[in-house]
């Protein structure tokens, strides 16, 4: 998003430097599953593809649309 125009990457800049804290940019991720074997992988999600998997990375994706920093 910073390197969309000038302008944005000004507005970005001065954000941090006015104290940006972690929560403006980076979204809780502690109760996200995390170094999953492949096949405990397979056994909660069924692959890439599945309908579960799916809802994990659009509510991280939603999570990331909510950042205070990410917002236009």
């Amino acid at each position: 998003m910073a390197t969309e125009s000038p302008r944005r990457a000004l507005q970005m800049a001065r954000t941090l430097a006015a104290g940006a804290a972690e929560s403006d940019f980076m979204p809780g991720v502690s109760d996200l599953p995390e170094f999953m074997p492949e096949a405990e992988f397979r056994r909660r999600f069924g692959g890439l593809d599945s309908e579960g998997y799916a809802r994990v990375i659009a509510g991280i994706d939603s999570r990331i649309d909510a950042l205070p920093l990410l917002r236009r």
